[in-house]
């Protein structure tokens, strides 16, 4: 995490986006360890800095990655590029900050960081949603994703669909192996189970068909995460509002 706050510092000089921002730090933590992650976390947001803190903050645990070694992350969550810089600025050398990077190099690896910019939602955000489904991909042309994101969307049989659909582009850290990723598809549910009956049912429709061979040459798909949320702060940033 010492590498996100330098990484920050450096972009405020020549960055200024106002799109819903949300960095993403995964990493690989030992069973025995998660409980003292947990711990700096909670420490991090009751302390001055974390209650200055303009964003949201999800601990997430990785359930489901492919090849990677990540178990956990976390997920700020930010109204824009400039509140994130500003924000991890002044927590630069604070006591609080200092000990939660300390406990974070002591206690886990770091595996990958991103930083996204969001672009479009779907379905209904929901703040109970604590499950989701994360797709990364590249893809040559942004404009006929949403575009077919939108037509699946508008289909009478997807009208029920109980969770929160959205996509981000992700303009930094977007190495993904030893691929390139330009989006991610973030897909948010209240439980394992609405998910489950969600996939079931969706993926026997024939829109669902239509718009994965709407992508054919378009779209490179990368790789799928499930993970579940383990502790959320969204006093300041919560999943609603980052998505309208």
């Amino acid at each position: 995490m010492k590498i996100f706050v330098t990484f920050i510092f450096l972009l405020t000089a020549t960055f200024s986006w106002s799109a819903p921002t949300h960095f993403n730090s995964q990493f690989a933590v030992k069973p025995s360890n998660v409980p003292s992650v947990v711990k700096a976390v909670q420490d991090l947001m009751a302390s001055e800095v974390g209650q200055s803190m303009p964003g949201g903050l999800h601990l997430n645990a990785i359930i489901a990655n492919g090849t990677s070694p990540a178990t956990h992350e976390i997920v700020f969550l930010f109204p824009s590029m400039t509140s994130l810089a500003n924000w991890s600025m002044s927590s630069r050398g604070k006591p609080a900050m200092q000990a939660f990077q300390a406990a974070m190099e002591q206690h886990t690896s770091p595996v990958g960081e991103l930083i996204g910019s969001f672009g479009k939602s779907w379905g209904t955000p929901s703040n109970d949603d604590r499950v989701w489904v994360a797709t990364r991909f590249y893809a040559t042309d942004a404009a006929a994703v949403v575009a077919a994101l939108d037509k699946l969307m508008s289909d009478r049989s997807m009208k029920k669909f109980p969770g929160n659909l959205g996509i981000s582009s992700v303009s930094l850290g977007n190495q993904h192996g030893s691929d390139m990723m330009t989006h991610m598809i973030f897909a948010g549910y209240e439980s394992a189970e609405e998910m489950e009956n969600w996939t079931d049912y969706y993926t026997s429709q024939p829109a669902w068909g239509e718009y994965l061979q709407s992508l054919q040459g378009v779209v490179t798909w990368l790789s799928t995460e499930l993970v579940q949320n383990a502790l959320v702060f969204d006093g300041k940033m919560d999943v609603e509002t980052f998505t309208k």
